[in-house]
């Protein structure tokens, strides 16, 4: 096996750890939390008989847990979000990749602070303004705002998993454009 002819770019590959790293912290979590956590605590809730026939505490107490976990994971998104999108510009400029490698890997960094603009948009914007209706009891604008965090998230996840996609293609290409020498 000739030895010079596998060559390790260790920045390209720290860039894609962190992407990777970070890309399965940020979906992993926001699946995790919105598709098991949430419902477990909502159903705890409603059949532990210590709050049986007080939907208002349920709700109440299972939205504050369930609220406060979205609102700190936020933040770990927001960074996960700057990590992201730095690594995959970096890999982008610093890559030896050409033409359509260099699109999917800018599409992706544009998708990325997209992403990372929707989760500040959270932090600064939506959940404050969640705390106002709430603390004035406006149920319906609470609502409402709790719709749009809802798509908000939705869309960060789906926009997750076109990041996810268009990595592995960035991933298999480079491999597939790379020499192979073969034993003699």
């Amino acid at each position: 096996m000739d030895h010079n002819a596998i060559k390790v770019d260790i920045t390209q590959t720290i860039l894609k750890s962190v992407s990777y790293v970070t890309l399965a912290l940020w979906l992993g979590g926001l699946i995790a939390i919105g598709a098991i956590v949430a419902p477990i605590a909502f159903h705890l809730f409603r059949t532990d008989p210590l709050f049986h026939g007080q939907t208002d505490l349920q709700n109440n107490l299972a939205a504050t847990i369930i609220g406060g976990s979205f609102r700190t994971f936020n933040r770990l998104c927001e960074v996960c979000g700057v990590l992201l999108t730095a690594c995959i510009v970096c890999m982008t400029i610093t890559g030896s990749s050409a033409g359509i490698q260099k699109k999917i890997g800018w599409g992706t960094s544009v998708v990325c602070t997209a992403l990372l603009i929707s989760a500040v948009c959270l932090d600064f914007v939506v959940f404050p303004a969640m705390d106002a209706a709430k603390a004035a009891a406006n149920i319906p604008k609470f609502d409402q705002l709790h719709v749009l965090y809802v798509n908000l998230s939705n869309v960060q996840v789906f926009g997750l998993l076109v990041v996810a996609i268009a990595l592995a293609a960035l991933s298999s290409m480079s491999r597939s454009e790379a020499p192979l020498s073969r034993p003699d």
